[in-house]
C-alpha cells in the first residue's frame, strides 16, 4: 500500500512540476526567427556604362554617372552597392585593386569568410568574400578586366545581423544573387 501510495504521490508531483500555467518557468524556450522567401529567379540585364549583368526583377536598380549603383532588396532589406571604374594606366588599375581588397579584409575584421576565385564565361576574373558571422557586410567581391576595369561590390545589411544564424539565410539567398550577377558580367565596349 505504501509502495503504490509512494507512485500515485511521484506520479502526482511530475504532472504538477511539468505545468506550463506557471509565467515564471525557469526552462529557457527556443527562440524562432521568421523566414524570408527567397526571391523568384527572374533576370533583367542592366547596365552602368562600364558593364553589363543580370539583377533580380524584383529589386530596384539606381545608377549614377560617377560608377555609382545601388541594386536594393527590399524583402531581405539589403543593399547590394556597386562601384564601377575604368582606368587610363595598369599602375592605377594594380592601386585601386590593391586598395580595394585591402578594404574587404578590413570589412571582414577577425571573422571567418570563404573566398570563391573564378573566371566567368565573358572572361571576367572575379573573388567573393562571404561570412556567416553577423556582420554588416557580409558578402563582398571584386571583379576585374585587366587592365583597364574594375567593378566591386558589397552588400550592406539593414537592421540587426546578431544572431547570426538569424540573418544567414539571407546571406545564402544574397550569394546566389551575387554569383548570377558575377556570372552574366561583360565589359560595355565604348564607341
Amino acid at each position: 500500500m505504501l509502495k503504490n501510495s509512494f507512485i500515485v504521490f511521484f506520479g502526482i508531483l511530475l504532472l504538477v512540476s511539468c505545468s506550463r500555467k506557471n509565467s515564471d518557468n525557469t526552462i529557457p524556450q527556443r527562440e524562432g526567427f521568421p523566414r524570408v522567401e527567397a526571391l523568384d529567379t527572374l533576370f533583367r540585364e542592366v547596365s552602368d556604362g562600364t558593364f553589363t549583368f543580370k539583377i533580380n526583377r524584383q529589386t530596384t536598380w539606381s545608377t549614377s554617372d560617377d560608377g555609382w549603383s545601388n541594386i536594393v532588396y527590399p524583402r531581405y532589406g539589403v543593399t547590394l552597392h556597386l562601384t564601377a571604374i575604368e582606368f587610363d594606366s595598369e599602375e592605377a588599375f594594380e592601386k585601386a585593386l590593391d586598395n580595394r581588397l585591402e578594404r574587404m579584409a578590413l570589412n571582414i575584421g577577425a571573422e571567418a569568410a570563404s573566398d570563391s576565385l573564378f573566371f566567368n564565361r565573358n572572361g571576367m576574373e572575379a573573388l567573393t568574400l562571404t561570412c556567416y558571422e553577423g556582420i554588416l557586410t557580409p558578402i563582398q567581391f571584386v571583379s576585374v578586366d585587366k587592365p583597364r576595369r574594375l567593378l566591386s561590390g558589397t552588400v550592406v545589411m539593414g537592421g540587426n545581423t546578431k544572431p547570426a544564424d538569424s540573418a544567414a539565410y539571407i546571406v545564402r539567398y544574397i550569394n546566389v544573387e551575387v554569383d548570377t550577377l558575377l556570372q552574366s558580367l561583360k565589359c560595355v565596349e565604348k564607341q
